[in-house]
């Protein structure tokens, strides 16, 4: 998730989460009675422009072994900070062959509350090392608190913007995105793009795509587009439309038009 938004942040809809399984790792020269003052697992969190949207604050939560939504603390700023996470209140996998405790952590979207979003930009572990839920061997159990299915067919890989703009101006063929292999129809590819306002509201810009290249990654496509008749630093989605409807799935960057 840490290369999947603008300027490497991710944010979440109320219907969706972060998930890793944090396993634990032994310090050498520590007792075993000591070995849990070395752990902590610490996540990166802002809102977002809290001055122009509301509510001014929002519920950064954790999902526990009984399926309760439980708060870690509430976010009121929009400079980036480290939250704790209570890594052994989490959901408890049992241990590994080797006894170390395994756990999944499962951090909970939240942008259902009027426009306001949460920002996740980065994760710091100390005691633990960090792994894929989906390539855990405790799988079945994962899968009764995330989805493999959902999880494994993303739609897009990445997106490469310039670093500005001009406004009112057609860009032509300066950004690329990355869709995953043989989705979209090289020949007619279509996508839409919104960029988003302050206060929330989505507004389309023109984009025409073209065929590029196919990579190990996936389908690269370049866009044209025309910026929009504003200047500042704006969010953009971009949505593949597949037999004439707009995909739910998106992927999300900046704009930064002058």
């Amino acid at each position: 998730y840490l290369n999947a938004g603008p300027t490497n942040e991710t944010y979440l809809d109320d219907g969706a989460a972060l998930a890793f399984v944090a396993t634990e790792t032994k310090r050498d020269g520590v007792s075993k009675e000591k070995q849990s003052d070395y752990r902590t697992i610490q996540i990166e969190a802002k809102l977002l422009s809290p001055s122009q949207l509301n509510p001014a604050s929002l519920s950064l939560r954790y999902l526990d072994g009984e399926k309760n939504e439980i708060e870690i603390e509430t976010v009121s700023s929009s400079t980036a900070m480290y939250y704790e996470v209570p890594v052994e209140e989490c959901i408890s996998l049992g241990a590994t062959a080797t006894g170390e405790k395994e756990y999944l952590v499962v951090i909970l979207g939240n942008t259902g509350f009027g426009n306001t979003a949460l920002s996740f930009s980065n994760v710091k572990s100390n005691g633990y090392t960090l792994s894929n839920p989906l390539n855990n061997s405790k799988t079945e159990k994962v899968k009764d608190y995330i989805s493999k299915e959902v999880a494994g067919d993303n739609l897009f890989v990445s997106i490469t913007p310039t670093d500005y703009v001009e406004s009112k101006v057609w860009h032509f063929k300066e950004w690329t995105v990355t869709v995953a292999n043989g989705k979209l129809d090289h020949n007619n590819p279509e996508f839409r793009m919104y960029y988003v306002k302050a206060n929330g509201r989505k507004t389309a810009i023109k984009v025409i795509a073209e065929y590029v290249k196919t990579t190990d990654s996936g389908d690269v496509y370049s866009l044209s587009f025309k910026a929009p008749n504003a200047t500042g630093q704006f969010p953009v989605q971009l949505h593949a439309i597949d037999d004439g409807k707009e995909s739910k799935e998106y992927i999300q960057t900046i704009m930064k038009v002058w």
